[in-house]
């Protein structure tokens, strides 16, 4: 457990918070290098990133946030951010006594991690891993229904407006039924008897990751174990809840976040790094994924 305890953001009295950030500069406890250190709280905090990307660190696992992720962190787990840039994202902080005894029985039965997996020398963890985050994606026609509760919240705080804080309440708990519907919906039911499926997505994953810079084939993976592609596609969503070329995208994207904010690599050279060839089409996959284009990621750094 972490042994720095950050305070609920209001002073009103209010145990439902939603605060928005545009900038580095305005999230809270912010270090100079760009790190929310290591901490806890004793509320639940869910975060939509909207544009940009940083990493989040939990339960030893670093990932690289994109556009459309959502997390919800309980009590009393420590997490922590690494931010290279101006990130647009959302913060929803409540405690759990504003839920009632059926919707705090609901917000603990999600899943707040994914099982471990194995940890065999085959078995992928990286940056672009959001299954042991337990991190739900959330597609475009899915983002605004939540932005507007998020909005909705925030404009009941301190505005004094009658059954304020019984608004907030229900605006909350829409938004968390909502949320637990998505979340069963995207990652499938692979129990403890289905280790073979966890190992088959553990050596698609591999796969991907050692033929970032090339094609990637599964047909021969697919085939060794007899299952279809379909079936296969089916899996791999089960077990990590996106597609898997949602997924390969996201890695190479998440690759080249690291190879422009870090290494200082030019577009060109980077997109070849990452297996694409055509830098148009990088460009475009990198501004769906990110909200932004790889120039964008130049300029940054260049103004460092």
């Amino acid at each position: 457990m972490s042994e720095v305890y950050f305070d609920f953001p209001l002073t009103d009295g209010s145990r439902i918070c939603v605060l928005h950030y545009e900038r580095m500069a305005e999230v809270n406890h912010m270090n100079p290098d760009g790190t929310v250190p290591s901490h806890s709280h004793t509320f639940y905090e869910m975060v939509l990133i909207l544009r940009g990307s940083c990493e989040h660190i939990y339960q030893g696992a670093s990932t690289m946030l994109l556009p459309g992720d959502l997390f919800l962190i309980p009590p009393h787990r420590a997490h922590a951010y690494r931010f290279y840039e101006d990130v647009d994202h959302f913060n929803c902080q409540f405690y759990a006594d504003t839920l009632s005894s059926e919707w705090l029985e609901d917000i603990q039965a999600l899943r707040y991690d994914r099982p471990r997996r194995s940890q065999s020398p085959k078995a992928y963890h990286g940056l672009a891993d959001i299954n042991d985050q337990g991190i739900l994606h959330l597609d475009n026609p899915q983002i605004p229904w939540l932005l507007e509760n998020l909005k909705n919240i925030q404009s009941e705080q301190g505005a004094g407006r009658t059954d304020g804080e019984r608004m907030k309440r229900c605006l909350l708990q829409l938004t968390l039924a909502r949320l637990s519907r998505l979340r069963a919906l995207q990652f499938g039911d692979v129990s403890r008897q289905d280790d073979w499926k966890q190992a088959l997505v553990e050596d698609a994953l591999s796969c991907f990751e050692q033929n970032l810079t090339g094609t990637v084939d599964i047909t021969e993976l697919v085939r060794s174990h007899r299952i279809s592609e379909g079936y296969f596609r089916q899996i791999f969503k089960d077990v990590t809840g996106l597609p898997p070329r949602q997924y390969l995208n996201r890695m190479r994207i998440v690759r080249a976040l690291e190879l422009l904010n870090v290494q200082g690599l030019d577009i060109a050279e980077t997109a070849e790094r990452v297996g694409i060839y055509d830098p148009n089409y990088f460009s475009r996959l990198c501004k769906k994924l990110t909200g932004y284009p790889p120039s964008h990621f130049q300029q940054r750094r260049g103004r460092e």
